[in-house]
């Protein structure tokens, strides 16, 4: 249950109405806020969908309300949900004897950070000019175009990000990462997929035991690992640091545009160094190994493989 001794009036007259009015399973809240205003979800269970639109009111629809406990509140133009299931006891935790999970359907002024948490369901978020932190266990993430930072973490599904003008977090253990385009740095890592980031204006950390990446155009510095596949690169922009790319489990494929400036040191075992592009200071050991300067010299460019080639060419 609930503790509501602490609890602000409002929030439990809120809590108690959606009580009573559970045997409709639906329910329906409007609240009045400003532009740039913050929406808070912290469910324990449940689907959650949120969509922007012009306007200031922030409206929150659930449906199987007869399934959870639910409370709002309002702090200034912060507005809260809170959801616990009912009678969830020991053996309600399990998925099959809870039945369809409750739906939380949200609309928000464009303008609105998010803070959504869930437990058992999917998070999905339209387009949106604000910052977006998800967590969610046992379901996929799918965000819009996010105007703003986006955090993003869950460990039953994918993370899809379609893009964000600053920086982008997403961690998962049981699924693939798709990143279109980020503004900022991207930090991506999965234990259960594959990785595919379209562009990046800034560094780049990426780590997998599941499945192959693809790193499109970057913008900074590499970091990434896999063991299990091979890695597809491009250099876009000047690193301000190291990039270390390394895999044990396939190939390593590398593109650098003609102005950047770094030094390379390439190895493998099992395949052959190839590198496309004019190079100076070289030094080579046999088809396996290779270190040399490009454009004079600069960060660090690191690759590794053992299950595979490395080939290093112009973009």
């Amino acid at each position: 249950m609930l503790n509501t001794g602490t609890l602000p009036a409002g929030a439990v007259l809120a809590m108690v109405s959606s009580v009573f009015a559970s045997g409709l399973h639906a329910e329906h809240r409007s609240f009045d806020v400003s532009p740039g205003s913050r929406f808070v979800l912290d469910a324990d269970w449940g689907q959650v969908e949120v969509r922007a639109r012009e306007g200031a009111v922030v409206e929150v629809d659930v449906e199987r309300t007869e399934k959870v406990l639910l409370e709002f509140d309002q702090v200034d133009d912060t507005v809260t949900v809170r959801s616990e299931t009912r009678n969830k006891g020991v053996f309600g935790w399990f998925r099959n004897n809870r039945g369809p999970a409750p739906v939380f359907r949200v609309t928000v002024p464009t303008r609105t950070d998010l803070d959504l948490t869930t437990v058992g369901g999917n998070v999905e978020v339209a387009d949106l000019e604000g910052s977006v932190m998800v967590s969610t266990v046992g379901g996929r993430i799918a965000l819009g175009e996010i105007v703003g930072d986006v955090e993003s973490r869950t460990a039953g599904g994918s993370i899809e990000v379609a893009a964000a003008s600053g920086t982008v977090r997403a961690n998962t253990t049981g699924g693939s990462i798709r990143i279109g385009r980020a503004a900022g740095g991207v930090e991506a890592k999965t234990t259960g997929g594959s990785i595919h980031i379209e562009e990046s204006g800034g560094p780049v950390v990426a780590r997998t035991t599941g499945g192959s990446m693809e790193l499109g155009r970057v913008h900074g510095s590499i970091d990434a690992r896999t063991t299990g596949g091979s890695i597809g690169a491009a250099l876009a922009g000047q690193p301000g640091g190291d990039s270390d790319l390394r895999t044990t489990g396939g190939s390593i494929h590398l593109a650098i545009a003609e102005d950047i400036a770094l030094d390379l040191d390439a190895r493998t075992i099992g395949g052959r160094v190839s590198v496309d592009i004019p190079v100076t200071n070289q030094q080579m050991e046999g088809k396996s190994k290779l270190a040399a300067s490009v454009n004079g010299g600069g960060p660090g460019l690191t690759l590794r493989t053992t299950g595979g080639s490395v080939q290093v060419r112009g973009m």
